[in-house]
């Protein structure tokens, strides 16, 4: 059974809990550390990688393969992750 890796990509208290549940987590500080942090990931075959919103808008134009994980501030990193699950579900969740 092939086992797919998930990464979360962030600051350290918004992304610390996910390594409880099995996610590979990656610590940064600046816009730099998060984009080689996701090119490692990205090398590394990871089936799915999340980045808070903040380092996310900063790294767009990987957003193909990157999936914005909300924190406190402007909820656009919600309303994107709301839009990749309706795709994907093909309906919106409640």
């Amino acid at each position: 059974m092939r086992m797919y890796k998930i990464g979360v990509i962030g600051d350290y208290d918004s992304v610390c809990g996910f390594s409880a549940i099995g996610f590979s987590t990656r610590y940064v500080e600046s816009k730099e550390e998060a984009k080689e942090a996701l090119l490692n990931m990205i090398s590394e075959n990871y089936a799915v990688i999340y980045m808070t919103e903040d380092y996310f808008f900063e790294v767009n134009s990987y957003s193909t393969v990157v999936l914005p994980l909300p924190v406190s501030g402007e909820g656009l990193g919600e309303e994107r992750l709301d839009k990749f699950i309706e795709k994907a579900v093909g309906s919106k969740l409640a």
